[in-house]
């Protein structure tokens, strides 16, 4: 969290804007869908400390395919036959795939 300006005067009458900057560096636990953090505004005016509490909220990339399995059948050897899946991405941020290692014999396109 980064907060600018971090300090500063407010005149009276007038008001300051104070930007709260999150950006998440790191990839949150699979089993947290959101972290909070506390930060303290502090308002000296004798009188009591004044408090923020910032809620950031990482949203999530939900993927679904739209087969489970896929059948070739019956392929002639020195014949070709292509199937496609669909990857969809009902979420709020990008999803990033990759295609696991498989026997050398099986080939598998993006």
């Amino acid at each position: 969290m980064t907060i600018k300006p971090c300090s500063g005067v407010v005149q009276p009458n007038k008001s300051q804007s104070v930007q709260f900057i999150w950006s998440p560096a790191t990839l949150r636990a699979s089993n947290r869908v959101q972290e909070t953090e506390h930060t303290l505004l502090q308002i000296v005016d004798g009188v009591a400390d004044k408090r923020i509490e910032i809620e950031t909220v990482l949203p999530l990339a939900k993927c679904v395919l739209s087969h489970k399995s896929m059948d070739f059948g019956a392929v002639a050897v020195g014949t070709e036959h292509t199937k496609r899946v669909q990857l969809r991405n009902n979420g709020h941020i990008q999803a990033v795939f990759r295609v696991t290692l498989v026997p050398s014999d099986v080939c598998v396109y993006p």
